[in-house]
C-alpha cells in the first residue's frame, strides 16, 4: 500500500504560514517555522481544527531581547525582527536587519 503524501496532496490542517507540514508514513504533523512557537490548535473558518503557532518577539524577553546597536529600534515582524534606524541616525544602522 503507497502512503498518501498529506501535506503535498493539500490535505493537512496545518497553518501554510505559522507552521510546515511534515509527511510521515500514514499521516503528518505540523513544525512550527523559525521565529515561531506551539499554540496548540486554532479553528479554521468553516469551524475545523487548523494547526498553528504564534510569533516569538524577538524583540522582548521571551524570543532572547535581540538587542540593536546604538541609534536603532527592534521591531518585532512575523517569524523575525528588524533594526529600525531611529530619526537621525544613520551609518551602521542604515541596512540592520536581523531573520
Amino acid at each position: 500500500m503507497t502512503d498518501v503524501d498529506e501535506c503535498a496532496e493539500g490535505m493537512s490542517t496545518c497553518d501554510p504560514i505559522s507552521t510546515e507540514c511534515v509527511n510521515v508514513p500514514g499521516g503528518y504533523f505540523c513544525r512550527c517555522r523559525h521565529g515561531f512557537r506551539s499554540n496548540d490548535s486554532s479553528l479554521t473558518a468553516d469551524g475545523g481544527p487548523q494547526w498553528s503557532c504564534i510569533d516569538v518577539d524577538e524583540c522582548s524577553g521571551w524570543g532572547g531581547g535581540h538587542r540593536c546597536p546604538t541609534g536603532a529600534t527592534c521591531r518585532n515582524t512575523a517569524g523575525s525582527y528588524d533594526c529600525v534606524c531611529d530619526a537621525g541616525h544613520g551609518g551602521d544602522c542604515d541596512e540592520i536587519t536581523s531573520k
